[in-house]
């Protein structure tokens, strides 16, 4: 969804309704699965930080610059917490913080 609905609009390019129609198809179901798979766990992987924590870390952030991805993942409380604890590392701050 970011490409389609920031990236492009920002270089004044149309979006592809299709892709974003598909997107907005999956979005809830990539959600839900990610949101089963931490369960009540603090990490994706384990009771650690892990490559599939920062993999998935930087493509939620871009997934949240799209308002409808802000409002489908609000509904999952256990996602905001993982993303809260991941956001609040120090290596994660420093990585990030040219945006």
């Amino acid at each position: 969804m970011y490409v389609e609905l920031v990236s492009k609009a920002e270089k004044g390019e149309p979006a592809d309704a299709a892709r974003v129609a598909t997107a907005r198809a999956k979005a809830p179901i990539c959600l839900e699965t990610l949101s089963d798979f931490l369960g009540d766990g603090a990490w994706l992987a384990g009771d650690r930080l892990t490559l599939a924590d920062l993999h998935v870390a930087p493509m939620l952030d871009y997934f949240l610059m799209v308002p409808e991805g802000q409002e489908m993942f609000s509904k999952k409380a256990n996602l905001a917490e993982w993303r809260q604890r991941v956001s609040g590392r120090e290596s994660i701050q420093i990585t990030f913080s040219t945006k």
